[in-house]
């Protein structure tokens, strides 16, 4: 049987464990949940031990951690309570930088803020990897007043109350924004969101905003926006859209800007330009595509394919600006450029253009030593003259190749000139010079040529006939202007005269013998 001093001291071990139970359940635990943030990283390896959204009254003491030993570092810290943000205090250095280890560092800095009420950010200005400026920053609230929600994207080297733009979204139906929300309480709950929207497809608004109300969802200090095209009536075009948030006390933060692209439909277009031109000919296709709201932004990619098989794409030199393309094709046939294009959205289309390339016949032109042959003419040369048979002259638009055939049994290919070399010594040849391009296209010239014993400058032969006729004709030149130079007397005959005492027999004589003189001395 329990004695009364037994009962007495079982009773104060039960209240002892009580009282212990119940200092042990009022003990304060850390917080588990995963959303919970407890500091500030950046990508980097710098990183501040605080939250964002910290308060303090009187001295703010920041630390963290950095693979940079932060030489030279300063910092600001800016009131942002109002529209227009204003720098309170700053500082040429850190309070102190410690080595931890191998490029790793801890710092600190210890700043007096006595008397300050503000929502503020704490700005460090440092240099980093390859002397390109750092500045990372911290949200704080300070003392008891001026306290409000901030939208972190208001945060920057111009930030202001206004309006701060963050990065352009696209989607086909419905667009999902993201923003990190810092409440002075930390409270997410009853918040009122206000959105407005406008078309702006270069940059500005081309009318006054309308209001819009999206739905969202919060989760730790992330808000996100949900908007549906259909749900809130929305074309498809390139939008600005503000957002600002309050929370339960009616406090607003500062608006940021987004600008979102809603496009639910493919693109269009169509070629244009020739559909016949000759190999070697310069030409232009142009393209007009169109998304079907202003500001749209296309890529596209041409692509060139033969009836051969072969498909290439086109080089940057065919490219003379988006959707216009300069060809110049050497091969002849049937093509078809083909322009694919995808819009933001990721939607794409194929347009065609078909077009023929048309081969041009070459040309033969054959040289010898100056002369021009035109064909079925006979050549004479001495088989020891330095004499060439030169067909480079022939004209084409792209390469072409050379066939001589002598006699009809030796042919000689890929050669363009023809020496005394490429015949087997003197005699009379028959030879053919062909001349063909890559499409199998020909031209052709035939001719005659004498190798001779004797050596003299190439000449072009004439016939017997013709050489006869032209001995004839310098026979008589020569006769007509020998007959010319000789002087020929045409005076007539004159009668000599005496005085009355002759007779008529003596005078008749006399006649006679004169005339005959001067009609001698006339014909010479």
């Amino acid at each position: 049987m329990m004695t009364m001093t037994g009962r007495l001291g079982f009773r104060r071990e039960l209240t002892l464990l009580f009282v212990a139970l119940l200092c042990t359940a009022c003990l304060p635990f850390p917080s588990t949940t995963a959303d919970e943030t407890v500091t500030t990283d950046y990508s980097n390896g710098f990183a501040f031990d605080q939250a964002h959204g910290i308060t303090t009254q009187t001295s703010l003491l920041l630390t963290g951690d950095s693979q940079q030993p932060l030489r030279n570092t300063t910092w600001s810290l800016v009131n942002i309570s109002t529209s227009t943000p204003i720098t309170l205090l700053n500082g040429p250095y850190l309070t102190s930088v410690t080595p931890v280890g191998e490029d790793s560092f801890r710092w600190s800095l210890d700043i007096n803020i006595s008397g300050i009420d503000c929502t503020c950010f704490i700005s460090l200005q440092t240099n980093w990897e390859g002397d390109s400026l750092f500045e990372p920053f911290l949200l704080v609230y300070l003392g008891d007043d001026h306290h409000r929600p901030v939208l972190l994207n208001e945060i920057g080297d111009d930030s202001t109350l206004e309006t701060s733009e963050i990065r352009s979204i696209v989607s086909s139906n419905t667009i999902n924004l993201d923003f990190n929300l810092i409440t002075p309480s930390g409270s997410h709950n009853d918040l009122q969101v206000e959105a407005e929207v406008c078309l702006a497809p270069y940059g500005v608004c081309l009318g006054e905003s309308v209001s819009i109300t999206p739905t969202y969802s919060s989760q730790g200090t992330t808000v996100t926006l949900s908007l549906n095209q259909s749900m809130l009536s929305l074309d498809d075009g390139i939008w600005f859209i503000d957002v600002s948030m309050s929370d339960a006390l009616l406090r607003t933060s500062g608006k940021v800007r987004s600008s979102i692209t809603f496009d639910s439909t493919a693109p269009t277009g169509v070629i244009s330009g020739a559909e016949r031109v000759a190999e070697g000919e310069e030409f232009q296709l142009y393209a007009e595509l169109s998304d079907g709201y202003e500001g749209s932004k296309l890529t596209s990619i041409w692509s060139i394919h033969h009836d051969n098989g072969t498909v290439r794409a086109a080089d940057a030199s065919e490219l003379l600006q988006s959707g216009t393309l300069l060809l110049n094709l050497t091969d002849s046939g049937n093509y078809f450029v083909e322009l694919f294009v995808r819009d933001q959205a990721g939607y794409s289309v194929k347009i065609q253009h078909n077009f023929t390339v048309e081969n041009i016949k070459p040309q033969v032109v054959l040289v010898a030593d100056g002369l021009q042959l035109s064909g079925a003419q006979r050549v004479e040369v001495g088989p020891g003259s330095n004499w060439t048979l030169d067909g480079t002259f022939s004209v084409d638009n792209e390469a072409i190749d050379y066939l001589w055939v002598i006699d009809d049994s030796t042919s000689i290919r890929g050669q363009s000139q023809l020496t005394a070399d490429d015949f087997d010594g003197k005699g009379e040849y028959g030879v053919e010079l062909i001349v063909f391009d890559d499409d199998g296209a020909t031209d052709s010239i035939s001719f005659e040529i004498v190798i001779s014993s004797y050596d003299e400058p190439l000449n072009q032969l004439v016939t017997p006939l013709q050489g006869f006729g032209l001995l004839m004709t310098l026979a008589l030149v020569l006769f007509f202007v020998i007959r010319s130079n000789k002087k020929v007397d045409f005076d007539i005959p004159k009668w000599n005269a005496t005085e009355g005492s002759l007779s008529s027999e003596n005078h008749g004589s006399s006649h006679g013998r004169n005339a005959t003189v001067e009609e001698d001395e006339a014909r010479g």
